[in-house]
């Protein structure tokens, strides 16, 4: 999660869609939309996001691209004015991600924390559960310590590591 540098993860990712970069990366566009679209929000870049997002739009007409498809939904949500965001949010989880688990258990993570800022802290809970198990599944820690904060946000302990449930360990005498 470039360990909060967010505008230097902005800083590098954009350079991929750069043209005239020699990062550039025409194929690979797609693939970073997502983090791309998180930390320009971080950073305070949304607006830059913004206009990025009107140069890829008509790529989506273009190509069923999954990977495109999934990243603009997701920054369309992300991006979206507090009035459209729930809406997109729905929308991109309605989408079929069968096969792409991480970018769904994201997208639950980015709506649980939307609705916790919008003081929807009951609605957020299944949103940020379902993101915490997707990521402990995958073995994504990155994923599960930004989910931990989000826990302690709303004042419920995260799972940390995992139980044994019904035997407590023997003591010794």
């Amino acid at each position: 999660m470039s360990e909060e540098r967010f505008g230097d993860a902005f800083a590098a990712l954009s350079r991929i869609l750069d043209p005239s970069d020699p990062a550039y990366q025409l194929a690979l566009r797609a693939y970073c939309l997502a983090e791309l679209t998180e930390a320009a929000v971080r950073a305070g870049r949304a607006d830059t996001m913004r206009d990025i997002l009107r140069e890829v739009e008509p790529l989506a007409a273009s190509t069923p691209s999954p990977a495109l498809h999934i990243g603009l939904r997701y920054a369309r949500a992300v991006l979206a004015p507090n009035e459209e965001a729930e809406k997109r949010f729905t929308a991109a989880l309605r989408a079929d991600l069968s096969g792409w688990p991480a970018e769904r258990g994201r997208l639950h993570l980015a709506f649980g924390e939307w609705l916790r800022r919008q003081r929807r802290a009951a609605e957020s809970r299944s949103h940020l559960r379902t993101a915490r198990e997707t990521f402990d599944a995958l073995g994504m820690a990155a994923w599960v310590s930004a989910h931990d904060g989000s826990c302690a946000a709303r004042g419920s302990r995260a799972r940390t590591g995992t139980r044994t449930r019904g035997k407590s360990s023997p003591r010794t005498s």
